[in-house]
């Protein structure tokens, strides 16, 4: 999915919904600025059945392979905090 079709998915919802990610064994947490983060993924190199089909950049087979990307990331509550410090804020960056 792109920017661009997200942005058109969510054009139509209602702006008082709540945005939540799921949680790590059940449930679903809130979704924080900090979670919101711009990576560099290699497309369809996942190295093992139980990872994402996207892997690291270095793991692709080409180097048109390599893209930028926005991810959101689950966090546990306990972690919310680090991740906060160690994140360069998609969001934040994005609005100044």
């Amino acid at each position: 999915m792109t920017m661009r079709e997200l942005v058109a998915c969510l054009q139509g919802s209602l702006g008082s919904l709540r945005v939540i990610v799921n949680g790590y064994d059940e449930d679903y947490d809130d979704l924080t600025p900090e979670q919101i983060t711009r990576i560099r993924i290699g497309l369809n190199s996942g190295t093992h059945e139980w990872e994402g089909v996207h892997g690291h950049p270095g793991n692709a087979k080409e180097p048109a392979d390599v893209v930028e990307a926005v991810v959101l990331q689950r966090t546990s509550p306990t972690r919310r905090s680090r991740a906060a410090e160690n994140s360069s804020s998609f969001c934040r960056r994005l609005h100044g």
